[in-house]
C-alpha cells in the first residue's frame, strides 16, 4: 500500500510540474529579463487576476465586503476596479467598493466611467445599484457613495 501511495504521489507531483511548466510557457506569462521569475504578459491580465484575487478574498471571508477596506489600494487601479465590479463579489460589494474609491480620491465622480464599463448592462445593472445604495447608509462616505450611485442610476436606462 505504501509503495502505491508513493507512486501516486510522484505521479501527481509530475502532473503538477507539467501543468505549471505549460502554464508559464503560455501567452499569459513572460519571463522577467535576467531572472527566473515570470510576470503576466500584459497589464490587463494582471488587473484581471488581481480583481479575481480580491473577489476570492471576499469569498474566503464568507462574503464579508469589509475585506475591501484591507485592499482598497487595488481599487485605485481602474483596470482592477473594472474587472472587480464585473464579478458577482464585486457587484455584491459595490457600495463598499465605491466607498473605497471615495475615500482615496478627491474626485470620486471620475470613477463613474470605470464602474459603468465594468458593471453589467441593461436591467441586470439595477440590482447591484440598489444593493449598493442600501449598503451606503452604513458607510462613512455615504454622501459620496450616494452621489456616485446617482450618476450610475442614470446609466441603467441608457444601457441595452
Amino acid at each position: 500500500q505504501n509503495r502505491i501511495e508513493r507512486r501516486l504521489q510522484r505521479s501527481l507531483e509530475q502532473r503538477r510540474r507539467h501543468v505549471c511548466e505549460k502554464t508559464f510557457q503560455s501567452a499569459l506569462f513572460v519571463r522577467t529579463e535576467g531572472s527566473q521569475a515570470f510576470t503576466f504578459s500584459d497589464r490587463a491580465t494582471t488587473d484581471l487576476f488581481l480583481a479575481r484575487w480580491l473577489a476570492g478574498e471576499i469569498g474566503r471571508a464568507q462574503n464579508d465586503c469589509n475585506v475591501i477596506d484591507k485592499h482598497a489600494e487595488l481599487l485605485g487601479n481602474a483596470g482592477v476596479t473594472r474587472f472587480f465590479v464585473g464579478q458577482p463579489a464585486g457587484q455584491r460589494c459595490l457600495g463598499q467598493a465605491i466607498g473605497a474609491l471615495c475615500a482615496k480620491s478627491d474626485k470620486p465622480g471620475a470613477s463613474v466611467p470605470v464602474l459603468d464599463e465594468g458593471l453589467p448592462v441593461g436591467p441586470a445593472r439595477a440590482q447591484p445599484l440598489k444593493d449598493a445604495r442600501a449598503a451606503a447608509s452604513s458607510l462613512p462616505q455615504k454622501a459620496c457613495v450616494t452621489a456616485v450611485l446617482d450618476d450610475l442610476d442614470k446609466t441603467v436606462a441608457t444601457t441595452p
